[in-house]
């Protein structure tokens, strides 16, 4: 993309135009010359910034005397429309979820156990206590964050899965 200031405005283009007006005549092939002829003529790269969109958003077009480029924007997380109690309450009703689904698969164990007397399997015991006990210190970290851009950061993956060094999970 390659953009222009006309009368005050900036204008941007996928590509050069194959043809501009010089001096009164017609220039084709305005679109094949060295990029310092075409800078000469006032047409620029346009460059779009990275941002982290979670936290970030582009502002206007401005030229920085070699690119165009976009303002970046820092979201004001202090602003009442954040509002970090809600927020992380959002969070953990989201565990709870996942926890809930986690526990669902063996939850006739628990009914068996409750309206038969037929005991849990051991194994079952364990993966579920393991599951409990997760959501509870994730919902104690959420309640301990102190900013919203900390909760709004937060990863609610309960058991990461750990890499090898071909990016594969190992577990």
């Amino acid at each position: 993309m390659v953009g222009k200031e006309i009368n005050g405005k900036i204008v941007i283009t996928k590509n050069l135009p194959e043809s501009i007006e010089v001096d009164g005549g017609t220039m084709h092939g305005f679109n094949k010359q060295s990029k310092d002829f075409v800078e000469s003529h006032g047409y620029y790269p346009v460059i779009k910034p990275s941002i982290d969109s979670e936290t970030q958003s582009l502002g206007n077009v401005y030229f920085d005397g070699k690119v165009f480029t976009r303002e970046i924007i820092d979201f004001d997380f202090e602003t009442p429309a954040y509002d970090l109690a809600a927020k992380k309450k959002q969070i953990i009703a989201t565990l709870k979820g996942m926890c809930g689904s986690m526990l669902s698969g063996t939850d006739w164990q628990v009914i068996r156990l409750s309206e038969r007397g037929i005991a849990i399997d051991e194994d079952v015991v364990a993966e579920r206590a393991e599951a409990i006990a997760k959501c509870d210190e994730k919902e104690a970290e959420v309640k301990a964050l102190e900013t919203y851009l900390e909760a709004l950061k937060y990863s609610t993956i309960f058991f990461p899965s750990t890499l090898g060094e071909d990016g594969m999970p190992i577990n």
